[in-house]
């Protein structure tokens, strides 16, 4: 039947992930995510590996996953509120010059945003004033020189990192970056 298929497909993922050279999958850092958790007040799931917690503009989850064989910590932020117009703003390697025949509606005249993200809205008058406010073109940038891949829409923001966060100030950088993001769109003011 399904559970006992669910049950012998867990246990040879399992045994798979065993194979794996902990250097290659990453160790979990258990003691600095419980650490961590404790010193800013998170909820930390350690069965799920998750932390999460509400800011003001939204709610963060840091939780440890594994991509394939990669160990990678991905780092969410819905927003509190859905922006007013759909946006989608997606890390690129691509040099920005090349961004407008990729698709890019819009540019919010932040070089490191412009360059490093492919940016599209439905309603490019309503998407370009909500990511040219104040703080978040900075912080989107550093999120595109930091994390492998970085996804925000109306909705929230994504990003993957390489690897567990295995020291104290890596989560501080993830979850500060979410502070900025959502202290920008949640009650920052315009800056064009």
């Amino acid at each position: 039947d399904m559970m006992d298929r669910a049950i012998e497909l867990s246990a040879a993922l399992e045994e798979r992930l065993r194979e794996i050279p902990d250097d290659a999958r990453g160790s979990w850092p258990e003691g600095t995510w419980t650490q961590f958790s404790e010193a800013e007040g998170l909820k930390f799931d350690l069965h799920a590996r998750v932390l999460s917690c509400v800011l003001e503009g939204g709610t963060v989850e840091i939780a440890a996953e594994y991509r394939g064989a990669q160990a990678c910590t991905v780092v969410t932020l819905e927003f509190a509120q859905v922006l007013p117009t759909e946006i989608t703003a997606t890390s690129t390697a691509w040099p920005g010059f090349l961004h407008a025949f990729l698709g890019q509606d819009i540019r919010v005249n932040h070089a490191g945003f412009d360059s490093a993200y492919i940016i599209r809205a439905s309603n490019p008058a309503l998407g370009r004033p909500q990511l040219q406010r104040a703080g978040l073109g900075d912080a989107m940038t550093e999120i595109a020189a930091w994390a492998d891949e970085a996804r925000m829409t109306a909705r929230g923001l994504e990003f993957r990192v390489r690897g567990f966060l295995a020291e104290v100030e890596s989560l501080e950088r993830a979850l500060n970056l979410c502070r900025r993001v959502a202290r920008a769109l949640a009650g920052g003011q315009y800056t064009g």
